[in-house]
């Protein structure tokens, strides 16, 4: 009884290595197919180059201060810039210190001589300015005697005097250029 059991063990494992010995024929004959494969590809790399979104005609996007920014020529007032900054994963623009203020207003200068709306704003609260994430606004560069909210100024703009730079506030309703921020346009 133990000799037969082990007499069956014996075919059942005999079986089993011819069953393993085929598969390893059957591997051994792709080796040489998978080799030369391998080879093309090293030799012939395909390069697969992340694609940037795309935004519509009319703006131009540079990287400054480690971030994007796109600089859009079409007029909007400051609630469409607005919407249309959030539509496409953006803001509308905000600057920390004096260095990022002159060079994001002499570059939107240097695009077009004009004025241009940028995230600052109070319009949640009159005096009180915040970016249009929400951020309250550390930094400022108003024009002398601005912010003045002369017939309901809510909202920020560049390009009203002669210093591009400086601040004015402005009606959210008129249509001007606009700068966003963030996003991977750049």
């Amino acid at each position: 009884e133990d000799h037969e059991r082990r007499l069956k063990d014996t075919d059942k494992n005999t079986q089993i290595i011819n069953v393993i010995s085929t598969r390893i024929t059957k591997i051994e004959v792709l080796v040489p197919k998978i080799t030369r494969v391998i080879t093309i590809i090293e030799k012939n790399p395909v390069v697969v180059k992340p694609t940037r979104p795309k935004l519509p005609g009319g703006t131009t996007c540079r990287n400054m201060f480690g971030r994007p920014f796109v600089f859009v020529l079409h007029k909007r007032n400051w609630h469409s810039a607005n919407a249309y900054c959030k539509q496409h994963g953006m803001t509308l623009a905000k600057v920390h210190n004096n260095h990022e203020n002159h060079h994001l207003a002499h570059t939107a200068r240097s695009i077009r001589r004009d004025k241009w709306w940028f995230g600052a704003n109070d319009i949640q609260n009159e005096r009180h300015f915040r970016w249009s994430d929400g951020r309250g606004v550390g930094f400022t560069k108003w024009y002398r005697g601005e912010p003045n909210n002369l017939g309901n100024e809510d909202c920020v703009e560049y390009g009203r005097f002669g210093n591009p730079a400086d601040w004015n506030d402005s009606n959210c309703g008129a249509g001007l250029y606009f700068i966003c921020e963030g996003g991977n346009y750049c």
